[in-house]
């Protein structure tokens, strides 16, 4: 039976992930919303509306819960029950025998992508004209997304900063990265045979999956980049790296915005869309992914990252004499 789930064709086991993914999500919300229940004494019903969670005492801590669990069960759980059913070659990027050294340009590249993210933004806004069925029918969704993640982050001191930084940039980094890069793109490779195809369309399923249409195509270009960034050093840790660098500048930015009353935070929106500033974090970003290139690791690993299990990579190699035998 192991044999079977083992050389089952990539795209099957793609989708059966995806099956998997939602089935754990929803333990993992009855089981986020149970401790919430007894951590805040809300009730289960209050618990299931968003809307009026967020202004109910205990509804941030109860966000929190469900949010830490989501991410442990939900897509943590899910890809290592994967590993476990169909064995740990079908998951390439989740080991590494050691750190790559791209890891060092990781901090840099997440600053200067900062003005390119932003940009993306803009330009997704544009996509979903005013007053538009798109918008009637995303706007909604968008801004419950965002009253929910101003209530997360407000922080009133340095440890509800570390807590927040563990809830929204640690988590989210590592559980993220091993079901969507360490699971879903490489099956989604191996199916198609083209790695490019497989980062893509892990990276739109990775931002369809949040719901927050406004910004879709943010999400979609860090998920690929992510993609990237793990085939090129070998390491899922890569991966890992940079996607918390990139949630913990938001939560960092959050903190010091609520901690410095006059801080202008419309002001060092627009200094980051400063076409001079753009085409700079454009060039630099650019050099430095060129580097992250000239160290890569892709062409090593190319032939075992795209390649399907089969049987005769299952099956012991018989003896030549034992195979003529059962030939006659």
């Amino acid at each position: 039976m192991k044999a079977v789930f083992e050389t089952m064709h990539p795209l099957a086991k793609a989708l059966m992930y995806l099956c998997l993914l939602v089935v754990m999500s929803t333990i993992a919300l009855a089981i986020g919303g149970g401790i919430a229940a007894v951590a805040t004494t809300l009730k289960f019903e209050e618990l299931s509306d968003m809307g009026k969670l967020i202004e109910l005492e205990g509804g941030r801590m109860a966000l929190m819960i469900m949010n830490a669990t989501n991410q442990i069960v939900g897509l943590l759980g899910s890809a290592l029950l994967f590993m476990l059913f169909f064995g740990k070659s079908s998951v390439d990027g989740f080991w590494t025998k050691k750190w790559s050294r791209i890891i060092a340009f990781i901090p840099l590249l997440a600053f200067f992508s900062l003005p390119l993210i932003q940009a993306s933004f803009e330009f997704n806004s544009q996509l979903i004209p005013e007053g538009s069925f798109l918008e009637e029918t995303f706007k909604p969704t968008e801004e419950l997304a965002e009253q929910i993640t101003v209530t997360m982050l407000q922080m009133d001191g340095p440890l509800e900063l570390i807590v927040i930084l563990i809830l929204v940039a640690v988590l989210p980094a590592i559980c993220e990265e091993f079901a969507f890069r360490g699971v879903l793109q490489a099956q989604l490779a191996k199916s198609f045979g083209n790695v490019h195809l497989g980062i893509w369309v892990s990276a739109f399923i990775f931002s369809a999956i949040h719901f927050q249409f406004y910004g879709f195509i943010p999400r979609m270009l860090l998920g690929a980049f992510f993609g990237y960034l793990l085939i090129h050093s070998g390491s899922i840790w890569t991966s890992v790296v940079a996607h918390f660098f990139n949630n913990a500048l938001a939560v960092m930015g959050a903190y010091f915005a609520g901690q410095i009353d006059s801080l202008d935070t419309d002001r060092m929106e627009s200094a980051t869309l400063n076409p001079y500033f753009m085409l700079f974090a454009t060039v630099a970003f650019t050099l430095l992914f060129w580097v992250v290139l000239q160290k890569s690791t892709w062409k090593s690993i190319k032939g075992v990252y795209l390649k399907a299990m089969s049987m005769e990579d299952i099956l012991p190699p018989q003896d030549p004499e034992s195979a003529l035998d059962s030939a006659q």
